[in-house]
């Protein structure tokens, strides 16, 4: 374990160093997976990543002519999968690789649907009249991108991980480019009128997670960031959705493999690591904790300007895959 550390320690640094070099917004490339994989080695068999083994799995292949069984281990954990981006609007993304790659090309999108709703613009974001005029009222933008650390630190430690269903930088989903639903409420209120009903479907007393469009009534910015960014969790996570996104694989992971999606006060099955604007590395339920609007999340809101950066952790369970026939499994413990 000492001799992993050290080197993932030593790959942050170079990373660190590569990426800090094109940084040109408050949240670097860098930065994210330096705290995600700080996170992930800051007690790795607790907080954010949990890692259990809980049994051997067996597999049947031919080597030099020979039938030969094949084992791996079956572990429970989470793999941080995706950054998930809240901000203000167009141009206000914290993370500079969302900001200056992926956003234009989302927003040009969202831009060719708006055209046909006079209502509708695509400067979008903190200046729209209803939230401009009504404190309650809070409309922000989402992006959701597949972490970098998995491609930097995860994928050279298959042998013991199960294979994320996410990709490094690949944006799963982004309100600038889903417009249209992001800002407009019916579809959704026809399609799911089952989650109308108050008290369903809510993240504790923050908020509700249908309709999932960009406008909240919350008075805490942080509450409000956390009940979008769940929104839009559920858009990319979930199967079946009438939004404009790239589905972020849930279900099935292979033989005797399973793969949580996320899901509203489920601290067991996802959990959210505040990256911006305070770094945390150190699990918590931070998303539907009851408790008031703190000095700390106020301080917070004033120093990222409404903007929050967060890695989504998922919970995965089951056998590392291999390439051979699988024959079984044994599980040691639940």
């Amino acid at each position: 374990m000492k001799k992993l550390k050290a080197y993932l320690l030593i790959l942050i640094i170079g990373i660190c160093l590569f990426f800090n070099a094109y940084a040109s917004c408050p949240v670097s490339t860098a930065k994210i997976i330096e705290k995600t994989t700080e996170a992930a080695i800051k007690n790795p068999f607790g907080n954010y990543i949990h890692y259990k083994v809980i049994g051997v799995c067996f597999w049947f292949e031919w080597k030099h002519c020979r039938p030969h069984i094949s084992q791996t281990w079956k572990v429970d954990h989470f793999l941080p999968d995706a950054v998930i981006s809240v901000y203000n609007g167009h141009k206000h993304n914290p993370w500079d690789y969302a900001n200056n790659i992926v956003d234009p090309i989302a927003y040009k999108v969202g831009a060719l649907q708006t055209k046909s709703r006079a209502h509708l613009s695509p400067s979008f974001g903190i200046s729209s009249a209803d939230a401009k005029n009504n404190a309650m009222k809070k409309f922000k933008e989402v992006d959701i991108i597949g972490n970098p650390a998995l491609f930097f630190v995860f994928r050279s430690l298959h042998f013991a991980f199960i294979s994320s269903a996410s990709t490094s930088f690949k944006p799963y989903y982004s309100s600038l480019a889903d417009a249209y639903l992001w800002h407009d409420p019916s579809l959704e209120n026809k399609l799911h009128p089952q989650y109308l009903i108050p008290g369903v479907r809510c993240e504790s007393y923050w908020g509700n997670i249908f309709p999932r469009i960009g406008f909240l009534d919350q008075l805490g910015g942080f509450k409000a960031s956390a009940v979008l960014a769940l929104r839009a969790a559920d858009i990319a996570t979930n199967s079946k959705q009438a939004h404009v996104y790239v589905p972020l694989h849930s279900g099935s992971c292979g033989c005797e493999c399973q793969i949580w999606p996320s899901h509203e006060n489920d601290f067991n099955d996802v959990k959210f690591q505040e990256i911006y604007p305070t770094a945390t590395t150190t699990a918590k339920k931070t998303f539907g904790v009851m408790e008031a609007i703190t000095d700390a999340n106020q301080s917070d809101e004033v120093k990222g300007n409404g903007n929050y950066v967060f890695v989504m952790w998922r919970h995965y369970k089951g056998c590392i895959q291999h390439s051979g026939r699988f024959l079984g499994s044994t599980t040691w413990g639940n």
